[in-house]
């Protein structure tokens, strides 16, 4: 029940009454890896990196099956643009655990964000081939397609995207960066309004 409301803590923006019960909670069981993966996430909410990652690597060695761990370590990386580290954890899970889409979506992510289209590409067909309604990897396919100019293609996976969920952050700017690709103002005004009022803090 802790856990669960350390987890709850966190989703309500509240890290350091979570790091707090979870410090807690990790007094009282020392070998859960659960615990130092989610004490980790807090850490990292406060800005502190470097314990954070000390606690999630804990928590791997702890427990170096569970595929949860590396993908929390993984995150964090990207999130702080350390594009190669985060390659890396990742390399780490696909040799340790079974292979998920959500491993192969956050590689895909990671070579996405590194520039190396055609390897983020290949890591989002795999992704889909393990979930094909995998929203990460779909809205990551659509991308690539975009970057590489392949503009009809793109369309094609974010309509797919759009019919699971039509609301995915960065949706709506994608699409209208296609139609100002193809020239056409008045549906990219309209999908960057759409973008707008669903991230106002976007600065993009």
């Amino acid at each position: 029940a802790r856990m669960g409301a350390a987890r709850a803590l966190l989703a309500q923006d509240r890290p350091q009454d979570a790091r707090a019960l979870l410090t807690t909670l990790l007094s009282e069981r020392p070998e859960d890896a659960g615990v130092h993966e989610w004490l980790g996430r807090s850490l990292d909410a406060l800005d502190g990196m470097d314990e954070a990652i000390a606690s999630m690597e804990r928590a791997i060695e702890l427990e170096p099956s569970e595929y949860s761990h590396y993908v929390a370590l993984a995150q964090l990386h990207h999130r702080h643009r350390h594009g190669e580290l985060a390659g890396q954890v990742l390399d780490r899970a696909l040799r340790q655990v079974e292979v998920t889409a959500e491993v192969r979506r956050l590689r895909g992510e990671v070579e996405l964000d590194r520039g190396r289209i055609p390897e983020a590409l290949l890591e989002f067909n795999r992704a889909l081939a393990l979930d094909p309604e995998d929203r990460g990897a779909l809205f990551g396919k659509g991308v690539s397609m975009r970057r590489m100019g392949r503009l009809g293609e793109a369309v094609t996976f974010y309509d797919r995207l759009g019919q699971v969920d039509p609301g995915y952050p960065g949706l709506a700017l994608e699409r209208g960066l296609i139609h100002e690709a193809r020239g056409r103002s008045d549906e990219a005004v309209a999908s960057y309004q759409r973008a707008l009022l669903a991230r106002p803090d976007d600065p993009n």
